[in-house]
């Protein structure tokens, strides 16, 4: 089952029962895509970046350069807060460039709610996310970024059927530590996999580049982690450990 309501930033509507394969995964790549346009409606900051060309581009440029792209006045939040906030600047220009490579369009329908209502559950993979439109704009911000890391794993994993023999691929060029500088190496490494082989679809490949920047430590989209770095009461679960038998 597949149920999305929003009408935060563009009205939409979606649900289905039982839905297919070809149909769960062009839904589940328009909601990424709508979610991840609409998260930068919930910003803390009014940032609108001017960037030219692609993620090529962005592999080009120095990190004083890059920093000077991000340049936002932060001057009237706390300092504790700093820290998160530019890593969310640094986020909306990676997103700008990624943009330009893989295009964000979605389809949009006529919503009877203003609330937040994410739901899919399908072969063991449940996801429920939602936020009223009252809600604090950082809670609507860390839900619709949860969502954003689930769906695109997701989506990537539902359009080939060689999944295991990607993340191996993948993991492969998967930078050791994070550093701009790795932006470069992998974008490089990227465009040596011949992603047709795997899959027909195109979206195997915008993850991948996603994954890569992700790991890199510059994300395309805002994360759960940054929205937590500026409202600590926002915390990332983890996942369980060892539970003592005691």
């Amino acid at each position: 089952m597949l149920w999305l309501n929003s009408n935060f930033s563009r009205a939409f509507e979606f649900k289905s029962e039982n839905p297919g394969r070809e149909e769960k995964l062009a839904q589940l790549v328009n909601f990424r895509r709508l979610i991840g346009f609409e998260m930068f409606s919930f910003l803390p900051f009014k940032f609108q970046p001017v960037v030219k060309g692609g993620l090529t581009d962005l592999s080009r440029l120095s990190f004083s350069d890059f920093r000077r792209l991000a340049e936002v006045d932060f001057s009237g939040f706390d300092e504790a807060k700093r820290p998160g906030l530019e890593k969310m600047a640094f986020s909306v220009v990676v997103n700008r460039f990624f943009s330009s490579d893989f295009p964000q369009q979605f389809k949009s329908n006529s919503s009877t709610t203003k609330d937040f209502v994410f739901f899919a559950r399908e072969e063991g993979w449940t996801l429920v996310k939602k936020a009223r439109v009252d809600s604090p704009r950082e809670d609507i911000l860390f839900a619709l970024s949860g969502s954003m890391e689930t769906l695109q794993a997701k989506t990537a994993q539902l359009s080939t059927e060689k999944w295991g023999e990607f993340q191996g691929v993948l993991a492969g060029m998967e930078p050791k530590r994070t550093g701009f500088s790795n932006i470069a190496k992998g974008v490089a490494e990227l465009k040596k996999i011949d992603f047709n082989s795997y899959s027909k679809e195109p979206y195997l490949k915008e993850y991948a580049y996603y994954h890569v920047l992700d790991k890199c430590g510059f994300p395309p989209f805002i994360t759960r982690e940054e929205v937590s770095m500026v409202y600590p009461q926002l915390k990332v679960a983890k996942p369980r450990g060892r539970i003592s038998k005691k």
